[in-house]
């Protein structure tokens, strides 16, 4: 039998050659098998064996652009070749020069999104949200930078003179460092509230600082403000202090115990080598230390102002102890010479 290209081409010549041509037998069987001509006015292309081309590999309709005409206004044609080569050509150059346009998304091997690049400068690393790092460098706000894995995240920000890095772990727990010109330090929070902080804060210098379970400041080390260059250790119960440790700017130390109206109950002064209880109004009213006159001890008892009326130690001059009173209203002091019976009476 006739192929159906060979009996197209005899029609296709006997057409050209002859206008009262008439088909053969064999030639008009062929013609029958030819498929029938579309109904439809649908565009239909088909192949070297005539059976018509699936409409998912026929040729696609070319793109339509918009352009200017001589009046200046907006005319849509459809896209031609040399256009559609040229901006193929734009695209094939930029991605050669490392440049490529945001938004832009990179899938993985699965088809998930593993890169998200949006138009105002925000990238997004990693397939979902329980392992994500993002970059965020907007303009106008703080560069940020955060990596997050399920409940943990860490986060790092600066802009407007302050650095910040803060760590999370999915509970009321965090440790915030900040870095600024009013703020220096790190700040641990634990149920969303302070627990210890080292640094600076506003009116204050830098210390270590510790707080109780309700935020509240009850132990505190740094240096003393009443003596620079010289440290100091407070603690207290959140409202006020209770004793403190200091040190003075001669190496020597003083520890003071607060009373429970926050005046000082007593004291260890270091310099002097003394033990000290005080009264409300501050004076001292008994002493415990060494001798001003020996390297021997005494203890003194004072009046409200601080004066001593009661005095026994040791006595280098007698190689022994003895102990003294003074009278104010006789203006005379009394003393007991332990290694001799009886009382002396010595004039003031």
């Amino acid at each position: 039998m006739t192929s159906i290209r060979t009996a197209s081409f005899v029609v296709c010549v006997a057409l050209l050659s002859s206008a009262s041509w008439t088909a053969t037998g064999a030639e008009q069987a062929d013609l029958k098998a030819l498929p029938p001509t579309p109904k439809s006015s649908a565009r239909m292309v088909f192949g070297a064996d005539g059976v018509p081309v699936p409409a998912s590999q026929m040729p696609q309709v070319p793109r339509r652009v918009q352009v200017f005409d001589e009046k200046g206004e907006v005319q849509t044609r459809p896209e031609t070749m040399d256009e559609r080569i040229a901006a193929l050509e734009a695209r094939v150059a930029a991605i050669e020069s490392g440049m490529l346009k945001a938004p832009l998304t990179v899938l993985g091997a699965g088809g998930k999104p593993i890169l998200r690049l949006s138009a105002d400068g925000t990238l997004l690393l990693g397939s979902d949200n329980a392992n994500l790092v993002a970059l965020i460098a907007n303009p106008g706000s703080p560069a940020r930078v955060g990596v997050q894995n399920r409940e943990a995240i860490v986060q790092m920000s600066a802009g407007n003179g302050k650095a910040t890095v803060e760590v999370f772990n999915g509970e009321p727990n965090n440790v915030t460092l900040v870095a600024s010109a009013t703020d220096l330090g790190v700040v641990v929070e634990k149920n969303g509230q302070p627990a210890a902080g080292l640094g600076a804060v506003p009116g204050k210098g830098v210390a270590l600082r510790l707080y109780d379970k309700g935020g509240k400041q009850v132990a505190a080390a740094g240096e003393n403000p009443a003596t620079p260059g010289a440290g100091i250790v407070t603690v207290g119960n959140g409202a006020k202090n209770s004793a403190a440790l200091a040190a003075n700017s001669d190496g020597s130390g003083v520890v003071h115990a607060f009373a429970s109206d926050g005046t000082v109950g007593s004291g260890l002064i270091g310099a002097d080598r003394m033990v000290a209880a005080y009264n409300k109004s501050g004076a001292a009213v008994v002493t415990i230390g060494k001798s001003e006159n020996s390297e021997g001890g005494n203890v003194t008892s004072r009046d409200p102002t601080g004066d001593g009326v009661f005095r026994a130690g040791f006595n280098s001059a007698v190689g022994g102890g003895d102990a003294c009173v003074f009278r104010a209203k006789k203006q005379q002091t009394y003393c007991l010479g332990l290694g001799v019976p009886g009382v002396g009476v010595v004039g003031r």
